[in-house]
């Protein structure tokens, strides 16, 4: 039994420069393409600060 754990989703609600939208993520190797100022390091942004946070 796999003990791995990953974000599965993220639904963003009126984040920044990104509309509302929920973007799906695989268990393996995930990639994020876009033209510059489309949010790609905003996306990121999200992954990063729930893990500084002290929940």
């Amino acid at each position: 039994m796999s003990s791995n754990q990953y974000i599965q989703s993220l639904e963003l609600t009126n984040f920044t420069v990104l509309p509302n939208d929920t973007f799906e993520f695989s268990e393996n190797l995930n990639v994020i393409v876009a033209e510059n100022g489309c949010g790609k390091t905003h996306l990121l942004k999200n992954f990063i600060q729930p893990a500084r946070s002290n929940i």
